[in-house]
């Protein structure tokens, strides 16, 4: 009997000691960048004393968990290599407090001098994340004084034609988003009207959250531009002039300069006090680009055609001159309402000027081989000018309302409005080839009237709103959780004209079955 009572005193002592403690949860983070810092130590000690009562290193994500700790007041030092160690007193587990999470715990990177050491490092060209791979701009400089279309033609997964046509993984089905909101403007017209000097990073998004549209096969192309976050006034003038002078000449068909010249200019401001961070920038570009032209192409006659059994040669070379002149312009301004919320408002304008000429003289004929002679009587020989302008405008204006409180979640509303408007205009002659001289338009006395001429114009102006609410939520395993609603209103309206030439009269008589609106 003595015995059994024993058992049960020390049953219940054990019972009652087990109950009596606690656990404290966290995460180290650094102070100045807030990336969680893996595998710090955690140590913990009883108040007043110096020795380690126990202790723990946080995770893979930063993480830590000390558990089955005796009530009572403690002292805590995080520590990790190349940072100060951060203390925190009178850390307190109760059994009111049994579980308590002391949130982020901040510790700074050591800071000490040393003599002049020079130290050469690459960063990494680019980050890859579960949804995206981030490459920072600043990393291409063979497309300074570009645009966002001469950076993206340097990412491996992103092609961009000679006509400036853009693909990602293999699809033109995408979106491109502007900070973190989409646009409704043609992709390559918008990203070719963005400085690269203005650039900070590109997303290519391939698996989109809720934050994003659900649109777009090949993904989604985000753009972040530069925010300067140093406090007072800073301002940044960026200048390039560059060309090949050797290679300048002129078209002997159209006397138009042929130049490969570029000039770009760039003046950024920013100014930072108190929560207020006013910022805005403009830029200009203007860059040409002195191409040649040679082409040889064949079609088979087959017994339904004039000279069956033939080859249709046309054998054609010139010169195809190209340009692209730019203005952009943003002004913005963030503020911080508190320590948990920010409103930011931007507006950005830009114009655009781009085209390309054609100075093309061919050979046409018909041929028994696929690289032989003209077959008597079909040679024929033309002069073919032809230019195609471009021309855009875009403008969009943002509101932003940002949230986050201490449970590791962000709230964002956001309102957007965009408006651009695209015209393009394609101007194609014929002339009957009469040598190597200037040729003029009709009745000009000098090498009579074009044999053909074709005038073909389409606009495109657009407005949209959009609303959007976001909600994303970080848990302890390192999971997020993304909650989003987008209204959004666009409205696209549309002209297209085709017109030929009365070569007799010189005007022009409309072609209504090619003409079109929307």
């Amino acid at each position: 009997m003595k015995f059994n009572i024993i058992a049960v005193i020390l049953i219940l002592t054990t019972s009652t000691a087990l109950a009596q403690r606690g656990s404290l949860t966290g995460m180290i983070v650094d102070k100045t960048t807030k990336e969680n810092i893996p595998f710090a130590t955690v140590a913990l000690m009883k108040a007043g004393e110096q020795e380690v009562f126990t202790g723990t290193v946080s995770d893979e994500n930063g993480k830590f968990l000390i558990d089955k700790i005796p009530f009572g007041q403690y002292d805590m030092v995080v520590s990790f290599i190349g940072y100060t160690s951060g203390e925190i007193s009178n850390v307190s587990v109760t059994p009111e407090n049994k579980e308590t999470d002391l949130g982020k715990i901040e510790i700074e990177s050591n800071v000490f001098g040393i003599e002049a050491v020079e130290v050469t490092a690459a960063a990494r060209t680019s980050v890859n994340k579960i949804d995206r791979r981030t490459y920072r701009a600043s990393d291409f400089e063979t497309a300074r004084g570009g645009t966002a279309v001469d950076i993206l033609s340097k990412i491996p997964s992103v092609s961009v034609s000679s006509e400036n046509d853009i693909s990602v993984r293999g699809s033109s089905d995408f979106v491109v988003y502007l900070n973190g909101k989409p646009s409704n403007t043609s992709a390559s017209v918008l990203l070719n009207q963005i400085p690269g000097e203005n650039i900070e990073n590109i997303d290519i998004i391939t698996v989109p959250t809720s934050r994003y549209d659900a649109q777009g096969k090949g993904g989604i192309i985000n753009i972040t531009t530069k925010r300067n976050t140093n406090t007072g006034l800073t301002v940044l003038a960026t200048g390039l002039l560059g060309g090949t002078p050797w290679k300048n000449g002129t078209d002997i068909y159209s006397n138009q300069e042929l130049d490969n010249n570029r000039v770009n200019g760039g003046l950024n401001l920013n100014y930072n006090i108190n929560g207020l961070n006013l910022h805005g920038s403009i830029n200009y570009a203007n860059k040409n680009n002195n191409g040649v032209f040679d082409n040889y192409t064949f079609i088979f006659q087959d017994e339904t055609q004039l000279n069956s059994n033939t080859f249709y040669i046309l054998d054609g070379m010139g010169t195809r001159p190209k340009w692209d002149e730019n203005f952009y312009t943003n002004l913005g301004a963030d503020l911080t309402l508190s320590d948990n919320a920010e409103l930011s408002a931007n507006y950005q304008y830009s114009e655009r000027h781009s085209g390309r000429a054609a100075h093309y003289k061919y050979n046409t004929f018909f041929s028994n081989s696929t690289d032989g002679f003209p077959i008597p009587g079909t040679l024929y020989e033309l002069y073919n000018p032809n230019d195609n302008h471009r021309e855009g405008t875009f403008q969009n204006f943002s509101l932003d309302y940002t949230l986050t409180n201490n449970a590791n979640s962000i709230l964002r509303g956001s309102f957007l409005y965009e408006n651009s408007n695209l015209k393009q205009i394609i101007d194609n002659k014929e002339f009957a080839y009469s040598g190597e001289q200037k040729y003029y338009d009709y009745f000009s006395g000098e090498t009579g009237n074009p044999v053909f001429h074709s005038f073909q114009k389409d606009e495109t102006p657009l407005d949209a709103y959009r609303i959007s609410l976001n909600y994303q939520k970080e848990f302890e395993n390192g999971n997020y959780l993304e909650l989003g609603a987008v209204s959004q209103f666009v409205r696209l309206e549309g002209t297209y004209e085709y017109d030929t030439v009365n070569i007799q009269s010189g005007n022009f008589e409309g072609y209504d079955y090619f003409n079109n609106a929307i």
